[in-house]
């Protein structure tokens, strides 16, 4: 597929995914989007919520990560890794603080609230057209505002990675499972236990 093709997609899908919440928020002067506004769609519009909701979680904690070292609170740091998984929660313990993230943030709500909060913060913040970023912030059941852009980005993408190597691990992990299954469901001693010899 070349880079048109892939850019004409990419904008089917926007308008497609954006016109929904373009006409339930509309208001009067509301700008059209146009072919800018259609490209900074993120990709993350077009993913199962699945998906969406890990990338939040994940985000959340890579803002809040140099507060989150900070806890001492055990019950606190299992919930967290219960959300995150292992491998996204051993990413968050061992980055680096972003400059301008969360050093001085401290994280009184629940964990769950806090992540979601914070990933919505970095999510609207790495969109780079204002009216998509606020048509893209209704979807968030909480009020929040995007944290600076810069910050934003560079939070967004470590992000990304994250999520994709657990996703990755995940994969392999049931693949593993399932072959494992298949080989012992097929294991010749098995069969001869199972006939009595």
């Amino acid at each position: 597929m070349t880079v048109t093709t892939q850019r004409r997609l990419h904008r089917a899908r926007a308008a497609e995914f954006l016109a929904p919440l373009q006409a339930a928020n509309a208001t009067e002067g509301q700008a059209d989007i146009d072919w800018v506004a259609l490209d900074a769609v993120p990709h993350w519009c077009f993913e199962p919520p699945e998906y969406t909701n890990k990338l939040q979680l994940v985000s959340g904690a890579m803002f809040l990560a140099p507060a989150i070292r900070n806890w001492i609170d055990g019950k606190r740091i299992q919930e967290l890794r219960a959300l995150l998984g292992p491998i996204a929660f051993a990413a968050v313990a061992r980055s680096s603080a972003v400059t301008g993230s969360s050093e001085n943030f401290e994280v009184a709500e629940d964990v769950p609230e806090a992540l979601a909060r914070g990933g919505a913060s970095v999510m609207l913040g790495a969109i780079d057209n204002a009216d998509v970023r606020a048509l893209l912030g209704t979807l968030f059941p909480m009020d929040v505002e995007p944290i600076d852009q810069s910050i934003a980005n560079a939070i967004y993408e470590i992000s990304l990675s994250t999520v994709h190597q657990a996703i990755v691990a995940e994969k392999t992990a049931d693949n593993k499972a399932a072959a494992q299954a298949a080989l012992t469901a097929e294991s010749p001693v098995k069969e001869l236990a199972e006939n009595g010899q």
